[in-house]
């Protein structure tokens, strides 16, 4: 049957433009699929390559102009003008970008943001009403300092001599902004990533390596910036190096904020609104994404992993070209299939013919396809029902189990039926193309064969329909190349509302709480791994009121969770059972007398996944004995809210997974 294949690949930094991308692959798939009907869509995250997916979006015509580069050398830039709307667009790699320098000559602390300053003031002479900014791929790490003096601000030490290197910021005393500033009625800088200006996460210690920051030059450069933060908001009254996207572009995002009064926005957000992608996807049976290389910061707001994530909430299957595929990085629950160029020819012939190794990979992976796609069945989404991927594919089961058993590669191989290659394959993939003997494979590594088998032929948890607990939100937040879910619900009368867990990121939580006007009561954490608490800190900063409960023994004590605790919000209630096994502290919270008797609600951390469970960090015996006893025994409507992969509910869990 004929598939509606929308083809939405960003750029390959460095070898081929989204659009050059885009055409390759409809070419190769054309080829092995002629009847299939192609949609090509490039989009951009905000790095190279946004102002011509931008531009071809909204018909905009390039200009150029003379300015200077990073290293303030001559060069002529282009930016793009849409005249109806009086919108301008500018890409920061364009201007500044990383890759218009010579290799290693020159030290980002030798370099700065002026140039794109000269471009900025530019376009505002011109009567831009909007400006729109790509702030990727910049070679610099200034803050905005540059920016700034071009935009006329002046930074003065004790000497009221202005300062005209970044790095010499720990001296200024003084700042002036200009008489007349620059303004636009609009202006948005469109970020790449959600790091913050500073610290551990922030712009120099995260990105700075890729531009030569070492590791030695982190303090001056901190020290610098914090001074540049503190001068701005003593002139302004503003702290922006909060904002998330603040440490986009070596602290661009920040420089654009404090400036230019301009607003961040994630870049892929702007270019999916533009191109209407979230309509596009709706009529897709299949979407192909595509980038230089999918890696772990694929999954921290890159193009291909936003691309993803869409195509997860709304249940269409999801492929990804690229490159290379990074190290650890697999199918998993975003892509139906991972491809890298790399597996049909070396890195360096990739990367002198790219269109043409991608134009072949496409042709052999459509010969491939079936409406199967390798086992998942094409899926569509109606209304609020959600559907994803398995957390753990077939693979991650059998590793898991066979770790928990300690059962050797050779002895599973010999249950299965399957060399222990074939055996190593599925483990690191979650697909073979050979018969098994999963009954056989099962009873040799502890789990139920016959659910295992059915795991093998694509068992998925029914959809849910979340509007049966209308005042329930599931938030997913990705870092670190990890997903990881975190839950709000409140009651409908009071407004009190509950976080569990609180993922990577404060910002989605604190924008539900702000949409819906709701007060949170309560911080509940079903344990302190990272990815679960990253953005503690954050959260209790942005709600100070709200109680925290969790069950580490690091906890103080009246915030620890205790026997026969409940808490009322409004009128739900809300009671905790101990799950450790998998962490130690770890808790799953049970909420119930929901309104119109919705069933209850049990949020369980990483006690257990759909069709599977957490690691046995602590004990494998543990995690599955408290499992069965605190959760598998609540009703069987119970909805699971687990913190990776699908809702399940007890019914289901009880029924396929091949652990119990």
């Amino acid at each position: 049957m004929p598939l509606r294949v929308l083809i939405a690949p960003d750029k390959f930094k460095g070898t081929l433009t989204a659009r050059a991308a885009a055409e390759a692959i409809a070419r190769g798939w054309h080829q092995a699929r002629p009847k299939d009907r192609l949609e090509l869509v490039p989009i951009s995250d905000g790095g190279d390559g946004f102002g011509q997916v931008m531009s071809d979006l909204m018909g905009a015509v390039p200009r150029t102009i003379q300015t200077c580069d990073a290293a303030h050398r001559p060069c002529k830039a282009r930016w793009w003008w849409e005249p109806r709307s009086r919108t301008a667009l500018i890409e920061t790699a364009e201007v500044i970008g990383l890759a218009k320098l010579p290799a290693n000559r020159f030290h980002p602390f030798e370099l700065d943001t002026y140039g794109l300053g000269k471009v900025v003031r530019a376009v505002a002479q011109c009567g831009a009403r909007r400006c729109l900014v790509g702030l990727g791929g910049s070679a610099t790490n200034d803050g905005g300092f540059g920016l700034a003096r071009a935009l006329g601000w002046e930074f003065l030490n004790d000497a009221r001599k202005p300062i005209e290197r970044w790095t010499e910021l720990p001296t200024a005393t003084r700042t002036t902004s200009p008489p007349a500033p620059f303004h636009f009625p609009e202006l948005i800088a469109a970020v790449d990533v959600q790091n913050l200006l500073l610290g551990p996460r922030g712009a120099t210690r995260i990105y700075g390596p890729q531009k030569g920051i070492r590791p030695a030059d982190f303090r001056l450069a901190e020290r610098c910036l914090a001074r540049l933060v503190a001068m701005v908001q003593k002139a302004t009254r503003r702290d922006l190096a909060h904002l998330p996207g603040a440490g986009a572009a070596g602290g661009l995002g920040f420089g654009f904020a404090a400036f230019l009064d301009g607003s961040l926005e994630p870049g892929f957000q702007l270019v999916a609104r533009e191109a209407a992608l979230e309509k596009r996807l709706s009529r897709a049976d299949l979407v192909i994404t595509a980038e230089g290389a999918i890696d772990r910061s694929t999954f921290m707001g890159k193009g291909a992993g936003c691309v993803a994530r869409l195509c997860q909430e709304q249940g269409v299957p999801c492929m990804g070209l690229a490159g290379t595929i990074g190290p650890g990085i697999t199918r998993n629950r975003l892509f139906a299939e991972l491809k890298g160029l790399t597996e049909l020819t070396g890195d360096r012939q990739a990367k002198r013919e790219p269109a043409k190794w991608l134009q072949a990979l496409a042709k052999q992976v459509a010969a491939r396809w079936c409406e199967g796609g390798w086992g998942l069945a094409l899926r569509r989404n109606e209304g609020t029902v959600s559907r994803m991927n398995l957390e753990d594919h077939l693979g991650d089961i059998i590793r898991k189990a066979r770790g928990m058993s300690k059962v050797s590669p050779e002895a599973a191989a010999r249950a299965a039926g399957a060399t222990v290659e074939d055996l190593e394959k599925l483990e690191d993939s979650g697909r073979t193309d050979k018969q098994l003997n999963y009954v056989a494979l099962g009873q040799a590594i502890g789990l139920d064969g016959a659910k295992l088998e059915a795991i093998a032929k694509g068992w998925l948890p029914t959809p849910k329909d979340t509007n049966i607990w209308c005042e329930f939100r599931c938030l997913t937040s990705e870092g670190n190349g990890m997903a990881v879910n975190n839950y709000v619900i409140w009651d409908e009368v009071s407004r009190e509302a509950a976080l569990f867990d609180t993922g990577w990121y404060a910002q989605p939580v604190e924008k539900l709480i702000a949409e819906n006007q709701l007060q949170l009561r309560h911080i509940f954490i079903t344990h302190t791994h990272e990815d679960h608490i990253a953005a503690l800190a954050d959260v209790r900063k942005a709600f100070p009121k709200a109680r925290l409960h969790s069950s580490s023994k690091n906890a103080p004590v009246d915030q620890r969770n205790r026997p026969n605790d409940f808490i009322h919000l409004g009128s739900l209630r809300i009671t905790h059972r101990d799950t450790p096994g998998h962490a130690e502290d770890g808790t799953t919270y049970i909420i119930g007398t929901w309104p119109e008797d919705a069933p209850h609600v049990a949020i369980v951390g990483d006690a257990i996944f759909a069709g599977s469970i957490g690691r046995g960090n602590q004990s494998w015996d543990l995690a599955r004995q408290k499992v069965r006893e605190q959760i598998l025994t609540l009703p069987p409507e119970t909805l699971i809210c687990p913190g990776h992969g699908p809702l399940t509910t007890v019914g289901e869990e009880k029924a396929h997974n091949p652990f119990f």
